[in-house]
């Protein structure tokens, strides 16, 4: 799952072919962190090398909607709009910034936008 920044503990238990207890499952799940098998960030659970990345077409696109948001500074466009500027669909935008608010570089902020990461020390 490349879109998936990890599963929640208990979600994981979940959609696993074996099902454990809650409990035994916990502590499983501690062991496997302890001795590196996987990684927790937050909430969350992944293999040690696993991260959310962007496929060429994105990274593409993320060049075109920093460009925008670098100009729009504390005005960001909605999604709607972003789509409209970029000539693409507008669920192929939205699944792009929630993703990159997933990895960190965008903040969202009411509304159905975002905001760049740094805009708040800035």
């Amino acid at each position: 799952m490349p879109d998936s920044p990890g599963l929640e503990q208990d979600r994981l238990r979940r959609v696993l072919d074996i099902r454990l207890p809650g409990p035994a499952f916990d502590a499983a799940a501690t062991a496997m962190v302890q001795d590196g098998i996987l990684r927790r960030e937050g909430p969350r659970l992944k293999l040690p090398g696993h991260a959310v990345r962007l496929t060429v077409s994105d990274e593409r696109l993320w060049v075109r909607i920093e460009q925008i948001l670098e100009c729009a500074r504390f005005q960001p466009p909605r999604v709607r709009n972003f789509a409209r500027m970029l000539g693409s669909r507008e669920e192929e935008v939205g699944r792009l910034l929630r993703r990159l608010t997933q990895m960190g570089p965008l903040i969202e902020v009411p509304h159905d936008r975002v905001l760049p990461g740094t805009a708040l020390s800035d």
